[in-house]
């Protein structure tokens, strides 16, 4: 059972991060070393989340580095975060050129114009650039409205139906697959997929095979089942 509590996660592993956790009194939780996402605790009696929290406020702290496909992915696996039933995301700390490109982006990883982007998805959303003060960042978090986990994975589900795909695939039904096809073709993939062993731990790499795969099924080639077997069920396993 969800308690009533409301808390502020710091998500990051740099030192911006850890003066947040800091100044903001708040946990942290850190990236796997293998950037397959974050490190999220286990809900279990007498340990600091023994059920899930009511909401959270999530502080994703942006890396110069990383661009604006990796800041969408680590937002899309921040909204998988376990514990709370309702959360609200604010992207910290970049450029002001990569947030004003993060803001024109799909919240999804759709590229196009969607209406859903991060500057006009929704009140539970704040994109954040530069180096504001502790009050402005405090009334930043303070305006982000946690809105329901499930509320955001229906969204994410409809945005990339991963699930239809596989089981196009899986039944080789060329006009299960078909129907996919044109929300798929519109992901950028390379802010959904993570490394992973298969793909030689090499997310573009991975990202780019599907890319393929879709061109060539749009293009009528009769699709390899095998391959987008492979290409497509991590993906589905990974998905909230």
């Amino acid at each position: 059972m969800a308690t009533g509590e409301t808390k502020i996660l710091i998500l990051g592993n740099g030192p911006v991060a850890r003066t947040l956790e800091g100044i903001l009194r708040a946990e942290r939780i850190q990236r796997r070393e293998d950037d397959t996402g974050w490190m999220w605790p286990t809900l279990k009696l007498k340990s600091k989340w023994p059920a899930q929290v009511e909401s959270l406020r999530l502080v994703v702290v942006a890396k110069q580095t990383q661009g604006v496909s990796g800041l969408i992915r680590r937002h899309l696996e921040a909204r998988e975060c376990p514990l709370a039933r309702k959360l609200g995301c604010v992207v910290f700390g970049m450029s002001q050129s990569l947030a004003t490109e993060l803001s024109n982006r799909d919240v999804f990883g759709r590229t196009g114009d969607f209406g859903e982007s991060f500057g006009n998805w929704g009140e539970d959303l704040a994109v954040v650039d530069g180096k504001p003060s502790l009050i402005e960042l405090l009334r930043v978090l303070g305006g982000v409205m946690p809105l329901y986990r499930s509320a955001w994975q229906r969204a994410a589900h409809a945005a990339c139906p991963l699930a239809l795909m596989v089981a196009g695939i899986t039944r080789r039904d060329v006009v299960i697959v078909r129907k996919s096809l044109s929300a798929l073709i519109s992901i950028d993939w390379d802010a959904v997929c993570s490394p992973h062993p298969d793909f030689e731990n090499n997310a573009h790499h991975w990202a780019n095979q599907i890319r393929g795969w879709l061109v060539a099924v749009t293009a009528g080639v009769t699709p390899n089942w095998e391959e987008g077997i492979s290409l497509f069920t991590p993906l589905l396993r990974k998905s909230p």
